[in-house]
């Protein structure tokens, strides 16, 4: 019996970090503190596609494997976090993901990435692999979630 699973992908954009730097080396731009990044589908050889999300079937005990590509749009390098997460219906009806101190138990916990956080160069993008493990015993039907980057806490 075939089993079918789905995944959308979910980013956060523009999130400050630290405060802005009060010289720059010549050449390169000053650091705003802001960072700003997307993420988007990628095809098998890493280069952006038509999707807006992942629709992908497997079987339980099937191993799929995806790319997603992640673009820093900030002024300078930067590192971020990724993830997946289980994804919900709200009351009103929208779709969510898990808060970020919240693990996921679905789809989320399926996926595998070779490290869980990735770090870009100014306006760079990097196509970051990684695989969709279905468990033996994967309930049938849709399973939704997401895949998250986000800004790395500051430090406190």
């Amino acid at each position: 019996m075939r089993r079918l699973f789905a995944l959308v992908a979910a980013a956060a954009v523009a999130a400050v970090l630290t405060p802005a730097a009060a010289h720059a080396e010549p050449g390169v731009p000053a650091d705003d503190g802001n960072r700003a990044w997307s993420l988007r589908p990628g095809t098998p050889e890493g280069k952006p596609d038509k999707r807006t999300h992942y629709t992908l079937q497997g079987i339980p005990g099937a191993a799929v494997e995806e790319k997603v590509l992640v673009t820093n749009s900030s002024k300078v390098p930067a590192s971020f976090v990724i993830y997946g997460t289980d994804a919900f219906n709200t009351s009103t009806g929208a779709f969510d993901l898990l808060p970020a101190a919240q693990k996921p138990t679905d789809i989320g916990s399926w996926m595998q990435f070779q490290a869980p956080t990735i770090t870009i160069d100014a306006g760079a993008t990097v196509v970051v692999p990684f695989k969709v493990v279905v468990p033996a015993n994967a309930t049938p039907g849709d399973h939704a979630g997401g895949v998250v980057v986000s800004s790395p806490p500051a430090p406190t």
